[in-house]
């Protein structure tokens, strides 16, 4: 096998990479609207979150993903950030339980996929489910799921990376959800 094949072989390697990243963080719109929602957005209104967004009771997550990853701090983090890119007054707390009053988005992982092996093991997803409250009443309710194969330069790319890519998207579909909350909405890969 000659050079000329072995950088062909690269050359389709990368434009393929490049595709199925820019597929998989298109900026098409995330939400699918299932039921109509008051126009107001709220972003000067505080949104309460858990700083640290929990695994549901059950939900199989493999050890070294509990451990290494902090998906969970991962994506309150990454929904923090893009409140203050989209000017959303999110506001993480370790208390999430004792806001009764305001707006409170209670989240959960409630599955993923995330072996080990980077992107050589296939690729990894991770969904999250989520209910906005205000003042305890439902204003709206999503299931939000984000997969990658690692994007350009997968192949160098280890597990929690790629699973943080996941999280990390799914953050910016929440926050764009923010903006019209509606109930039963798909977000992201769905």
């Amino acid at each position: 096998m000659g050079y000329k094949t072995i950088l062909r072989g690269l050359m389709i390697f990368l434009a393929l990479s490049l595709i199925a990243c820019e597929t998989s963080n298109s900026g098409s719109s995330p939400v699918v609207k299932t039921e109509s929602a008051s126009s107001d957005s709220g972003s000067g209104k505080p949104i309460y979150i858990s700083n640290n967004i929990p695994y549901k009771k059950g939900t199989f997550v493999p050890a070294a993903v509990r451990t290494e990853c902090a998906l969970g701090i991962k994506l309150a983090d990454s929904i923090d950030d893009y409140g203050d890119t989209y000017d959303k007054n999110i506001v993480p707390t370790n208390n999430l339980k004792a806001k009764k009053k305001g707006r409170v988005l209670k989240m959960e992982i409630i599955d993923l996929l995330g072996r080990a092996g980077g992107a050589y093991s296939g690729y990894k997803y991770v969904t999250v489910k989520g209910t906005l409250k205000e003042n305890g009443k439902v204003i709206g309710t999503f299931r939000a799921k984000r997969y990658s194969g690692g994007g350009f330069w997968g192949g160098f790319k280890g597990t929690c990376a790629i699973l943080g890519r996941c999280t990390n998207a799914i953050a910016k579909d929440i926050v764009l959800w923010l903006e019209n909350p509606v109930k039963g909405a798909r977000l992201g890969d769905n």
